[in-house]
């Protein structure tokens, strides 16, 4: 997102993340851009997921850790205000899975990732 957002500067808001819907998990690229339309957006991002390998197979172990140790520390962030609580328990609700501790759970399944390889990989095959 680094290259979409400050080296092209494509838009003020460059976002990406997990979407789920439907039992259905994917990836979604948000940018909001006052200066380039939604085609052009478009095709950026696509490019940008080209490279994407390539990035993870000359990524260095310790570039990885500290990708792996910033995800971490954001996952097992406390809630720093009641609004946050309540949306983290109300994000649940609506899905019916009611794991309210599911931040705590994702830190614990990706703590053990040590190497970029693997990730590659499966970048590569999906």
């Amino acid at each position: 997102m680094h290259q979409l957002r400050t080296v092209e500067q494509l838009g003020y808001l460059v976002w990406c993340g997990a979407r789920h819907d439907a039992g259905v998990v994917g990836l979604r690229v948000i940018i909001q851009s006052a200066t380039h339309e939604p085609r052009h957006l478009d095709s950026r991002i696509e490019e940008f997921f080209t490279t994407v390998p390539e990035m993870l197979s000359t990524m260095g172990a310790d570039e990885f850790a500290t990708y792996r140790r910033a995800l971490l520390d954001l996952k097992l962030q406390k809630d720093k205000t009641l609004r946050q609580e309540t949306s983290r328990y109300w994000s649940e609700i609506p899905h019916g899975t009611l794991d309210f501790e599911r931040a705590q759970k994702d830190a614990e399944a990706r703590a053990p990732i040590a190497l970029p390889r693997p990730l590659h990989d499966l970048f590569m095959t999906s």
